[in-house]
C-alpha cells in the first residue's frame, strides 16, 4: 500500500510506520488505552482492512484490537477498540472485508484442575490439567462495526479493562491501611523482603486449613511438612484468593520480577512446555524492555540486594555472593539430576542470609529492598537419591521460618514488610483455579488473624511493594492491580514470630526402587522447569498420596473479583 510498512513493536505500546522507498520513519502510533500507558498493551499482531484504509491491531495484554484511521499517510488516528478473547495474537480479515478475524491465544482462561483418576505407572494418563492444556484458544468472528457501533464496543473494551491512566498517580488504596493512596507518598515502611518460591497451589499447601477455602483432599505439604508457613499464615493473614500471573517459570518469573512477561516469552512457553522444543534465547530476544523490581528500586534511589537471582539483568552490582556459596557439608549438597552443578538446600541459605542480615542490622546498613529466590520446594521429583519431596518442601519452609524470625526481632523490623509468593502454580491442582497460589504477607503492619479473600494476584503484591517504598509501577499491569489494603492496617503490632522446627527428617532422601524413580532420574532438574511438569506432577501426587487415591473431575467456576463476578464465556459468545 502506498510504499509504508507497518511493525508492531510488542514490548512497547507501539506500531510504527515506514516508508519503505526511503526507509524513514513516518509515524509512531500508540494503540495503548490511555495516553500515559507504560508498557503492557503488547501490540503483536496488524491486519489492513481491503479498502486498506483501516489498520487493525491486536493488543494482547488490553484484549483487544485497535481499530486505527490509516487513510492519510503520516497522520494515522485511532478510531476505537474491538473486545476479544484472552490474549489475541493474530488478527485478519475476511475478503469482503465485513468481518474482522481474532484468535486468542489463551481463550476461555482456566478454571479448577482437580484431578481426575488414578495413574497408571506402566502407562501414565493427564491426572489433573496442566495450565497449558486449560489454555484452547478460541477464534472470534466480529462484524465489522459502523461509527455507532465501534464506539459502544469501545467503551466495552474500557469497561472490561482495569488499567487508567489515574492509576499513575492515585493507587486505589483506601481505608484504615499503611499503603498510601498516592504514587510517591512515604509510608513507615521502608525496607521490604520479597521472596519468590516454585510452583505449589493453594491447595497443595493450606487445603488444611480450615479457616480458607481449601480441598485438603489436595494437600501434599500440610502442616506436618509446612508448619512455619501455616502458622504465619495463621498469626498474619491468610490469603486464600491469590493467583498467579503467569502459567510457568518461564513467564511466572518474568510476571514475579517486572509485573509483565513480553510478547517473545508468552509465544516461547507454550513451544517448550508442550515439547516442540525450546527456543534460542542467547541472543537477549527475550530481554524485558521494563525495569526488572530491583532496577526500578535502584532508580529511585533505594538501596538494594539481591540473592539467588543468577545472572538476570542488573543483579551483578547488588548480589550477595554469601547465599550462593557451595554446600559446606558434602552430606547435605544436593547435584541435581543430569547436571555436575551443586545446590545449597534452602534451610542452608537460609542461614547464610540470617548471617549477612544480622551483620546489616548491626552495622545499619540493611537495604530498602531485597529480593529472593528460594526453590527447593520445586522438588526433584523421586529421583533415585535425592532428597524425597517432602524432605525439600519442609527445608523451604524451614528456611522461611528462620529468615522471618531473624528480621521480626531486628532493629528494623518496625519498619519492614516481607511478601511470599510462587512463581507460577504449575505443578499441582486446585479446586478453585490452576494459577491459584500460596503466599504470605508478613509485617507488624499487616493484620493478625484474618482471612483476606480478596481476589490478589502477583502483580497486587508487587503494586503493593511500590506503594510502600514510594515507587511507581513498572507496567501497567501493576498499575492497574488493586493493593493489598485488605491485608494490611494503620497501626503496627510491633509481636515477632519465633520459628518452629521440622516436623519431618529433612535429610530423608528417595529409594532406589520408588514410585515414579525411573521416571525421574530421566528428568533435567539442572534448572526449574526443565522437565516435564505434568510428569512430574503424577510423581508427586502418587508418591505421596498413593498409586490407588480416586481423582474428583475438573471443575469450572466463577471467579470474585473487586469488579464483580468474573465469568467465563459459553462456546459461541
Amino acid at each position: 500500500m502506498d510504499n509504508r510498512l507497518f511493525v508492531s513493536c510488542g514490548h512497547t505500546n507501539n506500531v510504527i510506520s515506514f516508508d519503505l522507498k526511503t526507509g524513514q520513519r513516518l509515524e509512531v502510533i500508540n494503540t495503548a488505552l490511555g495516553p500515559k500507558a507504560p508498557a503492557g498493551s503488547t501490540p503483536n499482531s496488524l491486519a489492513l482492512a481491503p479498502n486498506e484504509k483501516v489498520l487493525y491491531v491486536a493488543n494482547a495484554d488490553n484484549n483487544s484490537v485497535a481499530v486505527i484511521d490509516i487513510e492519510e499517510r503520516g497522520k494515522s488516528r485511532p478510531l476505537g477498540f474491538l473486545p476479544t478473547g484472552w490474549y489475541p495474537t493474530f488478527v485478519t480479515t475476511s475478503a469482503d472485508g465485513k468481518r474482522i478475524i481474532v484468535a486468542s491465544g489463551k481463550g476461555n482462561g482456566t478454571g479448577a484442575n482437580r484431578v481426575k483418576r488414578p495413574i497408571d505407572p506402566i502407562a501414565p494418563a493427564v491426572s489433573f490439567q496442566h495450565h497449558g492444556n486449560q489454555l484452547n484458544g478460541l477464534v472470534s468472528f466480529i462484524d465489522t462495526p459502523d461509527a455507532k457501533k465501534l464506539a459502544a464496543l469501545t467503551k466495552q473494551v474500557y469497561d472490561n479493562a482495569l488499567y487508567r491512566d489515574t492509576l499513575l498517580e492515585n493507587s486505589g488504596a483506601g481505608g484504615e491501611s499503611v499503603i498510601p493512596t498516592r504514587v510517591g507518598e512515604s509510608s513507615p515502611v521502608n525496607h521490604v523482603l520479597f521472596i519468590m518460591k516454585e510452583n505449589r497451589t493453594y491447595d497443595q499447601v493450606f487445603g488444611d486449613v480450615k479457616q480458607g477455602n481449601g480441598d485438603p483432599s489436595l494437600t501434599l505439604f500440610g502442616r506436618d511438612v509446612t508448619p512455619n508457613q501455616h502458622a504465619l499464615a495463621e498469626q498474619f493473614v491468610l490469603l486464600d484468593n491469590l493467583y498467579c500471573s503467569g502459567e510457568v517459570s518461564q513467564d511466572g518469573q518474568p510476571w514475579t520480577t517486572s509485573a509483565y512477561a513480553n510478547e517473545f516469552t508468552q509465544r516461547a512457553w507454550t513451544l517448550s512446555y508442550s515439547k516442540h522444543g525450546s527456543v534460542d534465547t542467547s541472543e537477549g530476544i527475550a530481554e524485558q524492555s521494563t525495569p526488572f523490581i530491583w532496577e526500578l528500586a535502584r532508580q529511585h534511589g533505594l538501596t538494594v540486594k539481591t540473592f539467588g537471582m543468577g545472572n538476570r539483568r542488573g543483579v551483578a552490582e547488588v548480589r550477595s555472593t554469601r547465599f550462593e556459596r557451595r554446600p559446606s557439608d558434602p552430606q547435605v549438597e544436593q547435584r541435581p539430576a543430569n547436571t555436575q552443578a551443586l545446590r545449597a538446600r534452602d534451610y542452608e541459605r537460609a542461614d547464610r542470609f540470617v548471617e549477612e542480615f544480622q551483620e546489616m542490622d548491626r552495622d545499619g546498613t540493611v537495604p530498602n529492598f531485597m529480593f529472593m529466590s528460594l526453590g527447593e520446594n520445586h522438588t526433584s521429583g523421586t529421583t533415585p537419591g535425592a532428597y524425597t519431596p517432602k524432605a525439600q518442601v519442609a527445608s523451604n519452609d524451614v528456611a522461611v521460618g528462620k529468615i522471618v524470625e531473624a528480621i521480626s526481632k531486628s532493629k528494623v523490623w518496625s519498619t519492614f514488610a516481607i511478601f511470599i509468593i510462587e512463581d507460577d502454580a504449575q505443578n499441582g491442582p486446585d479446586h478453585v483455579d490452576s494459577h491459584r497460589t500460596a503466599g504470605l504477607v508478613i509485617s507488624p503492619y499487616v493484620k493478625r488473624k484474618v482471612v483476606d479473600s480478596t481476589m490478589y494476584s502477583t502483580v497486587s503484591m508487587l503494586r503493593t511493594v511500590e506503594l510502600l517504598l514510594g515507587l511507581p509501577p513498572m507496567t501497567q499491569h501493576d498499575a492497574a492491580a488493586p493493593p493489598m489494603v485488605n491485608s494490611f492496617m494503620a497501626k503496627p503490632d510491633l509481636s515477632g514470630f519465633t520459628a518452629l522446627p521440622a516436623r519431618i527428617d529433612l535429610m530423608t532422601r528417595n529409594p532406589v526402587q520408588g514410585y515414579g524413580a525411573t521416571a525421574s532420574a530421566r528428568m533435567d532438574f539442572s534448572d526449574y522447569d526443565r522437565i516435564d511438569e505434568d510428569a512430574l506432577n503424577r510423581v508427586l501426587w502418587h508418591s505421596i498420596k498413593g498409586v490407588d487415591v480416586p481423582y474428583p473431575a475438573p471443575m469450572r467456576r466463577a471467579l470474585p473479583t473487586p469488579f464483580g463476578l468474573f465469568r467465563f464465556p459459553k462456546k459461541g459468545e
